[in-house]
């Protein structure tokens, strides 16, 4: 089963440096700068601490974002132990500094789905044309920041998957404990 994923994960990998643009690429490695310790996402959460009538969901971003990250990068990242794609077969492909930490999960994808997800979830986005647009902003950045870690071949394609998947699990748990309180 293992070697199916890492199968299915190289051959995603190869197909995606096949179209490389050099213009493109210095999208991705912004696009991914953007997503470095879920800054983008602290802001969003920041911003809204001051904004009366979304101060609920700065709280949600901060703390889903935070368990996301504690949740991936201290224990999964740990735990797995895998090596990333620059490590392996595509170093010559990497555009950025190779991270120092695990690949698996995408702590970029963890965070970004875990904020998006909490936007997502709170209704009130949907009910103004600008909230929807925002939360669909929102949506595409954090699918951006993931493809980007992709393109720049720091996590394979499961990496970002599982991440995604954490990320969402992550505010599900933070939203369900806080709207207790």
């Amino acid at each position: 089963m293992l070697k199916s994923i890492e199968n299915i994960d190289n051959m995603i990998l190869s197909h995606i440096s096949s179209f490389k643009i050099r213009k493109v690429d210095k999208l991705m490695i912004y696009i991914t700068s953007v997503g470095n310790n879920g800054g983008i996402w602290l802001v969003f959460g920041f911003i809204f601490l001051f904004i009366q009538g979304y101060r609920k969901i700065g709280l949600q971003i901060f703390v889903s974002v935070g368990l996301s990250a504690l949740m991936s990068e201290a224990v999964l990242k740990n735990l797995v132990k895998r090596s990333r794609p620059c490590d392996d077969i595509h170093q010559k492909f990497i555009l950025i500094r190779k991270p120092s930490s695990y690949s698996f999960p995408s702590g970029h994808s963890t965070s970004s789905f875990a904020a998006t997800t909490t936007v997502l979830l709170n209704h009130g986005f949907w009910s103004t044309l600008s909230g929807t647009l925002f939360a669909t902003t929102t949506l595409l950045l954090a699918i951006t920041i993931a493809f980007s870690r992709l393109y720049i071949r720091v996590h394979y394609p499961s990496d970002v998957v599982a991440g995604m998947f954490l990320g969402i699990s992550c505010s599900l748990c933070v939203l369900k404990i806080l709207t207790k309180f």
